[in-house]
């Protein structure tokens, strides 16, 4: 019965280590993840997905015409592919708070604003108005600059 004792209080020493171990992770995350932000303030982004039916279209109807200063994401499947670090990066994407891609971000204030695209984009890409993409995206930038 002892050992029984003794085994169960190691065991919740374990865990009760572990718990506190992956707390501290957390905290040292955040702090990071709040550094990358500040690092970054102002920065834009422009996130899509390798969704195969408008891949071509937003690769060669948006993305040539985005100014340089734009950081561009491609979500292949939940894994993003940009020059920024992937690991800030993907806690970005998993806080933001209009879900829908294609997506604008913005940095301010050391918070990451965003804006789906995702119904006006499909909506002008279904009704043959490719044409006006560029000004969408556009349009949404302004938003988050004001």
């Amino acid at each position: 019965m002892l050992e029984y004792i003794i085994l169960f209080s190691i065991i919740i020493l374990f865990l009760g280590a572990s718990a506190y171990s992956n707390s501290q992770a957390q905290k040292r995350f955040d702090i990071e993840y709040s550094e990358f932000l500040s690092n970054n303030e102002g920065i834009e982004l422009f996130c899509y997905t390798n969704r195969e039916k408008f891949l071509y279209i937003i690769e060669n109807d948006i993305l040539p015409y985005l100014d340089e200063s734009i950081n561009i994401i491609k979500l292949v499947g939940k894994e993003p592919v940009t020059s920024l670090d992937v690991k800030f990066i993907s806690q970005a994407l998993y806080k933001i708070e209009n879900i829908g891609f294609p997506n604008v971000m913005k940095v301010v204030n050391g918070e990451l604003l965003d804006i789906s695209l995702h119904c006006e984009i499909y909506n002008a890409i279904n009704n043959g108005k490719s044409d006006e993409l560029i000004e969408l995206v556009y349009t949404k930038f302004e938003m988050l600059r004001l």
